[in-house]
């Protein structure tokens, strides 16, 4: 099974509305009831026809693209996700197991529970919870034992897998670290002048640090940290002129658009 149709199959409600915005997602769902899909699959990512655009649907979902003027996670790559797991019915959000390549021989897997209510934190979760950063942590022996002159093309891959099965168990911090770790990693296998072998190794021993926290310690929810879910509501009618744009990585990975407000008379002028 690819990468791509393992993220699929765990996509949910959620994972669509942190990718883009509530908003967006339900305006693709109600889209995605009448239309057909129309896809193509290409090596590792798949390329969808739709309202006369073309998404590229990849690994990880986040960097999907689509050839509409927006340059975020538009409602056609929402859309195109819908649909495709419509057609991907056979994968079982529950039920996948990734697999992860280790600097073993064989390959070694990271199990993705079920989500449980992380509300009472019972034992079954805790041990869920511990048994994830297990695996997290055996990641990242991986690198160390390796050394970063001998990773992988798919290493960040298997960063990307953690990080899913950490947004499983609602393990916010967790998730954000290995999707960090996964970031960083593909700077180095891409050579980018960027990556830094030193912050790299700091941050290792640093989330790995983490990981065993959460291995050792009674879990309470403060411990896992919280995900984003309110967004501020702009009132009145938003004229926007794009003056700049920055690539980061670290904490967030991505581009950081800046926007002008034309409305002299607003209080607020300058969007990120």
């Amino acid at each position: 099974m690819d990468v791509i149709d393992k993220q699929l199959g765990i996509a949910n409600e959620q994972t669509l509305i942190e990718l883009s915005n509530k908003g967006i997602y339900k305006r693709a769902l109600k889209e995605s009831k009448n239309m057909t899909l129309s896809a193509e699959k290409i090596h590792e990512c798949y390329i969808v026809k739709l309202d006369g655009e073309t998404c590229t649907i990849k690994s990880p979902l986040d960097e999907s693209q689509c050839s509409c003027v927006s340059r975020g996670m538009c409602r056609h790559i929402i859309t195109a996700i819908l649909l495709l797991k419509a057609q991907l019915s056979q994968y079982d959000g529950e039920d996948i197991t990734p697999e992860v390549i280790t600097s073993e021989p064989e390959q070694a897997e990271i199990e993705l529970p079920e989500q449980p209510e992380i509300n009472s934190l019972s034992q079954d979760t805790q041990k869920k919870i511990k048994g994830c950063a297990e695996q997290c942590i055996k990641i990242m022996s991986g690198i160390f034992t390796r050394g970063l002159v001998r990773t992988e093309e798919s290493d960040p891959d298997n960063f990307e897998l953690a990080a899913v099965s950490c947004h499983a168990l609602r393990m916010a911090e967790a998730e954000r670290q290995m999707r960090e770790l996964g970031s960083r990693l593909k700077d180095c296998v891409s050579r980018r002048a960027s990556f830094s072998p030193q912050v790299f190794t700091h941050k290792m021993f640093e989330y790995a640090d983490s990981m065993n926290k959460l291995i050792k310690a009674d879990i309470t929810e403060e411990m896992l940290g919280t995900f984003r879910r309110e967004y501020t509501d702009y009132e009145g009618t938003l004229q926007l002129l794009p003056i700049g744009t920055r690539n980061v990585s670290g904490e967030y990975t991505g581009c950081i658009y800046y926007f002008l407000n034309i409305d002299r008379t607003s209080p607020q002028r300058f969007f990120t």
